[in-house]
């Protein structure tokens, strides 16, 4: 995947749906530009869904 490609949150539409603010997605983004890992790897490390 390329480092470019936006890091996206998606939440299933259930009641247990998890909503991530804007600061925490922002700095989803950073870290995957700044670490060189994968979108994959930062999404496992910090908890979430890479989809």
């Amino acid at each position: 995947m390329s480092r470019r490609k936006q890091f996206q949150v998606v939440s299933k539409k259930s009641n247990m749906s998890k909503r991530y603010t804007a600061e925490f997605k922002r700095d989803a983004v950073a870290l995957v530009h700044a670490s060189g890992k994968t979108i994959t790897e930062v999404a496992r490390e910090i908890g979430v869904s890479a989809v």
